[in-house]
């Protein structure tokens, strides 16, 4: 499944070996950077194709991450396939690096996030005066109108 923020998207993908499982949290630039490393890495290996950016744009067509990350899934379920790919630091690394590789992505969606829900807390802070003065001004009025019926 794919976790949208506010600029990007993390895709959370399920990896399994024989011997393994990860479970990867990626944006789409990350494993493009992996595919051109591993192309210049494996210069003659037959690498599977890596979905197309355009696939990964939310469209009216397609408003969910859930295909592009299928297509992911596939990307990597192809890498593993390969002897040279699966074995390489490369590109277990990518597999195993989670928090270094997040943690300022995470960090970064967290503030953007926190961002947004100040600015709206100081919306509905904002209206919640106008409605307690608008309160505070009835209350005054209903003093005053029960002042002139009392007198």
């Amino acid at each position: 499944q794919g976790l949208r923020a506010e600029s990007f998207t993390v895709y959370h993908v399920l990896l399994r070996s024989k011997r393994r499982a990860w479970r990867i949290f990626r944006r789409y630039r990350q494993f493009e950077g992996l595919h051109y490393h591993l192309i210049s890495t494996f210069p003659g290996l037959q690498l599977p194709s890596l979905p197309s950016r355009s696939l990964f744009s939310a469209t009216p067509e397609r408003p969910s991450v859930h295909e592009p990350k299928q297509l992911l899934q596939c990307y990597l379920d192809g890498l593993l396939a390969l002897d040279e790919v699966w074995k390489s630091h490369d590109f277990l690394h990518f597999l195993d690096d989670q928090p270094d590789l997040m943690h300022w992505e995470l960090v970064e969606c967290l503030h953007q996030s926190c961002s947004s829900l100040r600015r709206r807390m100081h919306i509905l802070e904002a209206e919640l005066q106008r409605s307690q003065d608008m309160l505070d001004q009835r209350n005054s009025d209903l003093d005053d109108l029960s002042q002139r019926l009392s007198a």
